[in-house]
């Protein structure tokens, strides 16, 4: 313990100088080497450090154990500290308490702090750490890392769990897991610090990689959060051959009228849904309270209107139409107008109906046109009697 003010000499609780100058030995060099045998219930320490610096203007460095290792060879590791443990109870390769009680202070507090400088090809580790369980009736939890981060402030800065920041080199991984699941119970914010959903992103995105197979899925976006009634909801990319793709929208399972791919938007004052447009699964489309604007419209119809010049057919009596016409208001074969009110027009129809209807009408008109001609042919001739 050091109670003086100006001590201008480093002090050691315990100083060890060792040297092996063999270059051929294979034995091992200890600074130092402690071995503890104990069957007492307490606790058992191989080294116990306790390091208090009083001096409250102190600007260096306190530590309870300061490694420094340095090796000439190429090829063996160097271990600043190497820890191993044996046992059948709680084992602890390393365990570190750190209990910061400035209120005032404005430095760091650090549980661990490691800082790796390399200059070699090698691998350059902060921390490696690898945990494997041999015990196959194991149910307790295996943890490779495990933090716990906890500030009584409500006013304090940033509170970081696993804080990685990373730069230079060719590839860079500010986090890179393999073999397993990751489980977030926050919010994930990507190039965003303050996330306001689950899930938020500041830049494009993209489902899936580029692939040698050339025809087929891609990766797909599902929509649950709800239950899913059966009914599979997805987007995906599809291939049909070389420089044919389609991007594909999966409304349910059965082709029926019930689902539908609703557009719409949700009203400001009450938040309801009100729809636009909906595209059904059956292939029946409806657009409510809106118009189509298009330069083109190309109708298939299921059948035409030819039949109306066939030989045989029995085209309506003037008569005949016009009391019908008289009694129903409208034409017939063709819906009144509260029907189509009501329940709307087939178009296909419609269309098939009126072309009837024209091709109708030049029969008349045919018709008209032959007893005009008779009829100024009658009157020549009694012009010409005369």
């Amino acid at each position: 313990m050091n109670n003086g003010q100006a001590a201008t000499k480093n002090l050691y609780g315990l100083c060890s100088n060792t040297a092996n100058s063999d270059s051929v030995s294979s034995f091992l060099t200890y600074g130092i080497n402690t071995v503890v045998s104990s069957k007492n219930k307490g606790r058992t320490f191989g080294h116990s450090i306790d390091v208090i610096n009083n001096n409250t203007s102190s600007t260096e460095g306190t530590y309870g154990i300061w490694a420094s290792a340095k090796s000439e060879s190429d090829t063996s590791p160097v271990t600043g500290l190497g820890v191993k443990i044996f046992g059948s109870g709680s084992l602890m390769g390393m365990y570190s308490s750190t209990n910061n009680t400035g209120t005032t202070t404005t430095t760091s507090s650090f549980g661990v702090l490691t800082n790796v400088f390399s200059d070699n090809k090698g691998t350059a580790l902060g921390h490696s750490i690898n945990v494997s369980s041999s015990n196959i009736y194991s149910t307790a939890n295996i943890y490779g890392l495990n933090t716990s981060v906890i500030s009584a402030s409500s006013t304090s800065g940033t509170i970081y769990g696993v804080y990685s920041n990373v730069s230079g080199g060719n590839k860079r991984w500010a986090g890179y897991f393999t073999g397993g699941d990751m489980y977030v119970s926050g919010k994930v914010g990507i190039d965003i610090t303050n996330p306001q959903s689950k899930l938020e992103v500041d830049g494009d995105i993209r489902v899936g990689i580029n692939k040698p197979e050339v025809e087929g899925y891609g990766n797909r976006l599902f929509f649950f959060g709800k239950n899913n009634n059966s009914d599979s909801l997805w987007i995906a990319r599809y291939n049909k051959a070389s420089d044919q793709s389609e991007l594909r929208i999966n409304i349910g399972d059965d082709g029926g009228m019930n689902d539908k791919f609703s557009v719409g938007f949700t009203h400001w004052n009450g938040g309801a849904w009100n729809e636009s447009l909906a595209v059904l699964a059956n292939g029946n489309v409806e657009v409510l309270n809106g118009t189509i604007r298009t330069k083109d419209v190309k109708i298939c119809l299921t059948s035409g209107c030819d039949f109306v010049f066939a030989d045989d057919y029995k085209l309506m009596n003037l008569n005949d139409l016009s009391n019908f016409i008289k009694t129903n208001k409208h034409l017939p074969e063709v819906a009144p107008a509260r029907e189509m009110e009501a329940e709307g027009i087939n178009l296909s129809e419609m269309q098939s109906k009126l072309l009837q209807k024209i091709e109708e009408l030049t029969l008349y008109a045919i018709e008209q046109h032959k007893t005009i001609e008779e009829l100024k042919k009658e009157i020549k001739e009694l012009k010409n009697n005369k």
